[in-house]
């Protein structure tokens, strides 16, 4: 799974590690029932609904709602969902500018617009119609990402990194319309996690010499990577540090992906039996396989676990008879 970067443009959090996070005892496990959303389908979101935006194997976009997939003829595999279900996705175009359509909830649509880079996939839509998306330019280094923001209203992005050498990747939006990423401070620095608030740039220190943010929560909290090639592992950012979690038992290589109002944290890690992927339940810990809080998980190997809504309901992926599906777990408890 792809890791993010960027480039400071102002601001400084600094910020201290802290030790493994220890769960109070007395929260209840939760517990999930599965839905299978298909066969070789992709997920990208869910918002507070429970509405799930994804894609089918062949690149149409769909939206699951109402129990049921609403496929469109659009192409694409990256699309993002508020909680009203406006929909951001990529615009066809065979050339710059890249563009990325907004679909709102009335049917009418809005197209966005980064002048300066090759190609835009959709990231993250707030509630505010705050639109994120990942953009990429050829550059004397090579390919460059770059974070491209649209504030609501806006029909042309704000692109970060503004210079050619480092690199940027989003992640998500806040209630207050705070975007939250990757983003290396300067050419070949270290990837470090930053909010960007009012214009500005500010990178959060603390987490290693590299940190990549993968989820963000309605209070700007985040689900993350964090740590350095020997000591990589799930973290996750209180508003205040960023925070080691438990490394799961027999795995590897642990990342935090999805984070719910709660700060409840769940991702995936590689078994040191299989070698493979495992879905895991982080936070509160102790860290444990996802699978053993789902009623009806028999037949599924759980290997991704990749995004929560507020409420804590979870999309991810894994194998069901051999062949890749996709998962909504709907909580029922906890």
């Amino acid at each position: 799974m792809q890791h993010s970067v960027s480039r400071r443009l102002g601001g400084s959090i600094v910020l201290a590690v802290a030790g493994v996070f220890a769960a109070s005892a007395a929260q209840a496990a939760p517990t999930y029932h599965l839905v299978d959303l298909g066969a070789f389908v992709g997920v990208t979101d869910i918002n507070a609904r429970g509405d799930v935006s994804g894609y089918a194997g062949s690149g149409e976009l769909g939206l699951w709602k109402n129990g049921t997939w609403h496929w469109s003829t659009k192409v694409d595999t990256q699309a993002a969902i508020d909680d009203a279900d406006d929909v951001l996705s990529h615009w066809q175009a065979l050339a710059p500018p890249a563009r990325l359509g907004l679909r709102l909830r009335d049917g009418s649509r809005r197209v966005l617009r980064a002048d300066t880079i090759d190609s835009a996939s959709a990231i993250a839509l707030g509630n505010d119609l705050t639109a994120v998306g990942q953009g990429g330019r050829f550059v004397a280094e090579g390919k460059q990402r770059l974070c491209a923001i649209w504030q609501p209203g806006q029909v042309d992005a704000t692109l970060l990194p503004a210079t050619d050498g480092s690199s940027c990747m989003p992640a998500g939006v806040d209630a207050a319309g705070r975007v939250y990423g990757t983003a290396q401070p300067a050419p070949q620095a270290p990837f470090q996690a930053f909010v960007w608030v009012d214009g500005v740039q500010q990178f959060i220190s603390g987490g290693g010499p590299d940190a990549y943010v993968h989820g963000v929560n309605a209070a700007g909290h985040l689900a993350m990577t964090a740590g350095d090639d020997s000591s990589n592992g799930a973290a996750w950012y209180d508003g205040t540090q960023i925070v080691r979690l438990d490394d799961p038992a027999g795995a590897t290589g642990a990342a935090a992906w999805g984070i719910d109002a709660a700060d409840e944290i769940v991702g995936n890690a590689i078994s040191t039996t299989t070698h493979g992927y495992v879905a895991y339940w982080f936070r509160p810990g102790p860290a444990v396989p996802l699978s053993s809080l789902v009623d009806n998980a028999d037949g599924w190997t759980m290997q991704d676990a990749l995004k929560m809504n507020a409420r804590g309901d979870i999309i991810g992926d894994g194998l069901l008879g051999g062949q890749p599906h996709a998962f909504l777990l709907q909580r029922t408890g906890g």
